[in-house]
């Protein structure tokens, strides 16, 4: 990471007021070279904008990765929509509170400059089975069902948590077979 470029990100959060800074990774670093170089510096999405955003996570969902260690998120917006990790779900946590984040959002940077790089480790918890394993699954899958039921969520909002959904499943799937 450069010297000084998360006061620069920082900055451009606070300039636009936006709720989340997100870093667009993608899982393949090839694709993720070629694909960077064709973007611009920032996206700034706001309002019926907001739809863009969703419809490209939605198509390029398996491409690109949206984990809270690639956002910078404004801490008042977390406060002001009580969002939180919760302590109940000992996995999958993340996949629960990104949903939150991006459904719940009015103003996105996607910023093109990478402030974290992400490597999993082969004794994670994420390749942990069993009933903490399932029982995290099922307790996500309940919380993002309850979003869904949410009435302020358009189609785009709607089709990205069924993603996250459809994702869950096929952990689920490996704990029951496990």
């Amino acid at each position: 990471i450069k010297k000084s470029s998360l006061k620069k990100l920082s900055k451009l959060l606070k300039k636009r007021e936006a709720d989340l800074l997100m870093s667009l990774h993608l899982t393949s670093r090839e694709k993720k070279i070629n694909k960077m170089k064709q973007l611009k510096k920032e996206y700034f999405f706001e309002g019926k904008k907001l739809n863009i955003l969703f419809k490209f996570l939605n198509t390029r969902g398996r491409n690109v990765v949206y984990y809270p260690w690639s956002f910078i998120i404004n801490r008042k917006f977390l406060i002001e929509n009580k969002i939180y990790f919760k302590h109940k779900i000992k996995m999958h946590e993340d996949q629960l509170f990104t949903a939150k984040t991006l459904c719940s959002a009015k103003k996105i940077i996607i910023c093109k400059d990478i402030f974290h790089i992400h490597e999993e480790r082969v004794g994670s918890l994420r390749r942990s089975m069993g009933s903490i394993a399932m029982k995290s699954c099922l307790e996500t899958m309940n919380e993002l069902c309850k979003i869904l039921k949410s009435e302020n969520l358009n189609d785009e909002k709607r089709f990205f948590l069924n993603m996250r959904l459809d994702y869950m499943i096929k952990y689920l799937k490996l704990y029951l077979i496990a």
